[in-house]
């Protein structure tokens, strides 16, 4: 390699991208038509091959050497060189998506689509509209990826199998499926136990059903942010989801939010659910040292009179002793409670000046 060559190539490396530039005449630019070089290059910046010289965007053994790199240069290939099919198919094994960029005839390729969609599903996207109203080409894209029922023909989003194929890879391709689909019942629990916002593209009767809404939260408790006001008020539905996760009680209505029991189940799950519970359970002294005990750092939430109570304070702190920084502004700087912090954590040099003081 070149002096020059390395010169380029450390500006390169530093972000410099003078010597690139595909808006000036490159013509007195020799490197950009050296093979080797612009190899090198590709390796620090990929995106240089838009200034390599048309000479070696014609080369087919230069090009798929820089395909190795990174398959999204085929874009910027010559004309010619993208009506090579062999080319094509070595650069979908290097990055499915780069059908998006080939030929007409390429995409029409049932070999290509195929083996575009087995890499990627979404490549759906970008095959020849036939395969679009395939069943059985659209049914292997759903399977590797749920959402790409989007790009579907419409008659296979209202297929029930496809649908049901989609939901079960992703529940959150439920989004794309017809309207009728999405108030069938076994579709949507299909799509809940496999997708974190399917609830969100449920029929609103079924975001209303206990079935349903129990399945989705047991998936994962926060798309209760989805169910109907109804279920947000439902106590068995609040106790299996703040059991899985107790912060997302925050999502229920105001009367489970005030409810000891899940209160209790929620701060024993997360410390730190107390922050979204009513003002009479963040003064509910239980509740209070159950979250403290999960959580010190959770005495910030509680209420102003539990915050001076040194029982409280004094468990919150064996459990992060930096929660005294939350506690009421007398026991930071009394004395007693400053040892026990030192128990469990360095003091900060006012606080050491405290405990020293007679």
């Amino acid at each position: 390699m070149t002096e020059e060559m390395f010169e380029v190539l450390n500006r390169l490396r530093d972000k410099d991208y003078d010597y690139f530039n595909p808006y000036e005449d490159n013509d007195e630019k020799v490197l950009l038509n050296n093979p080797d070089f612009m190899s090198y290059a590709m390796m620090i910046q990929n995106f240089v091959i838009m200034s390599a010289h048309p000479n070696l965007l014609n080369d087919k053994d230069f090009v798929k050497k820089c395909l190795e790199v990174s398959g999204h240069i085929y874009q910027y290939i010559s004309d010619d060189l993208k009506k090579d099919r062999e080319l094509a198919l070595f650069a979908l094994g290097k990055h499915a998506s780069v059908i998006s960029h080939f030929i007409d005839d390429f995409k029409a390729d049932r070999e290509i689509a195929k083996k575009a969609i087995l890499q990627d599903g979404t490549c759906l996207e970008f095959v020849d509209v036939d395969f679009k109203s395939d069943k059985d080409f659209v049914m292997t894209a759903v399977k590797r990826c749920g959402p790409a029922i989007q790009y579907a023909d419409e008659v296979l989003r209202c297929d029930r199998d496809v649908v049901l194929a989609a939901v079960s890879q992703d529940g959150d391709a439920l989004e794309y499926v017809d309207e009728d689909l999405r108030a069938d019942k076994e579709i949507v629990i299909k799509a809940v136990l496999s997708g974190c916002n399917a609830l969100k593209f449920a029929d609103a009767k079924l975001q209303n059903d206990l079935d349903v809404v129990m399945a989705a939260v047991m998936f994962d408790p926060y798309t209760i942010r989805y169910a109907s006001k109804e279920m947000k008020s439902n106590k068995d539905v609040a106790i299996t989801t703040v059991t899985a996760d107790g912060t997302a009680v925050e999502y229920f209505d105001k009367s489970i939010r005030n409810d000891k029991d899940i209160a209790i189940a929620a701060v024993i799950q997360d410390g730190r659910a107390l922050a979204c519970l009513s003002k009479e359970m963040r003064n509910d002294r239980d509740v209070v040292k159950l979250a403290v005990a999960n959580t010190g750092l959770a005495l910030e939430y509680a209420s102003k009179e539990l915050r001076a109570d040194k029982e409280i304070v004094i468990l919150a702190v064996s459990e992060k002793y930096l929660a005294l920084d939350y506690a009421e502004k007398s026991l930071q700087s009394d004395k007693m409670m400053l040892k026990w912090k030192s128990l469990f954590g360095p003091l900060q040099p006012h606080e050491q000046e405290i405990v020293k003081a007679t």
